[in-house]
């Protein structure tokens, strides 16, 4: 089995020094997140993962590449009120999708 860095480098939409940020990112993660990740990395399938109302498959459809979500969703389990709000805000790409959005965090 490949480490981690080697996987995200086949993947060749990373450059070499994004790599080890992610790589940190990814082994911080919630244990949920962390193993949808490699789940996608070992066998290219990707785990519906909802969290606060927020879920991957909405992230997805926002533009977010499958890494991308997972990481977006361990920041909102993580700080879920100042993640939401900057979901909801203009300045995010995924703003038109979370602007409606009816959400406990105001």
């Amino acid at each position: 089995m490949k480490d981690l860095a080697s996987k995200l480098e086949a993947l060749s939409f990373y450059d070499e020094s994004f790599i080890k940020t992610l790589e940190e990112k990814i082994n911080n993660a919630d244990s949920e997140i962390k193993n949808a990740i490699f789940n996608w990395l070992d066998n290219q399938i990707e785990e519906e993962i909802i969290v606060h109302d927020v879920s991957f498959s909405l992230l997805k459809e926002c533009g977010m590449e499958v890494i991308g979500a997972y990481l977006t969703l361990d920041w909102v389990k993580r700080d879920p009120e100042y993640a939401i709000l900057a979901l909801k805000s203009e300045y995010y790409p995924a703003y038109k999708y979370f602007k409606d959005k009816q959400q406990t965090y105001n």
